[in-house]
């Protein structure tokens, strides 16, 4: 009989309820009708527009780039006339005979207990690990890092990027 107690009161309710939106939306669907006046205002002003011409100034510092790049300026030494008459390297350039395409580098493996750095590079087809200074089929490693490597080879050096 409890469950009777609470019909009688909830039913009520929810009928209250529901009554209240049903009327708020029948009366929002049919309003009052809106009048829209005729008169319109037909005495305009006269727009006259300013003549001054403005320009703007650009010379102020950027508040967001607050760091400023420094230009560098090498000090220029005259050339000499022996200089001049020196051939330019760019005009007997020597065509190399060493054929660097067959290189490429791997990587880098460190040994953290020794400290031991070695290179994994595939040199005509087969894979060495090297160390620096270490000589490796007439080319020799003098610079290793995690993402190059140097080799040279008749005295023509060549960095190699993984």
């Amino acid at each position: 009989m409890k469950g009777k107690k609470n019909i009688y009161i909830l039913l009520p309710a929810v009928i209250v309820v529901w009554g209240l939106i049903l009327y708020r939306v029948i009366s929002s669907l049919s309003g009052p009708e809106l009048t829209i006046s005729k008169k319109y205002d037909t005495n305009y002003e006269a727009v006259t527009r300013d003549t001054t011409s403005y320009t703007l100034s650009y010379n102020y510092r950027d508040p967001f780039f607050t760091y400023q790049k420094r230009k560098y300026t090498p000090n220029k030494v005259s050339e000499t006339k022996e200089d001049k008459k020196r051939p330019s390297k760019s005009k007997n350039k020597l065509v190399s005979k060493i054929d660097w395409s067959q290189i490429k580098y791997f990587g880098l493996i460190e040994n953290q207990k020794t400290n031991n750095i070695k290179a994994l590079v595939l040199i005509k087809g087969n894979y060495h690990y090297v160390e620096k200074n270490e000589d490796i089929e007439n080319y020799n490693v003098f610079f290793i890092s995690k993402d190059s490597i140097g080799l040279l080879s008749e005295g023509e050096k060549k960095y190699f990027k993984r």
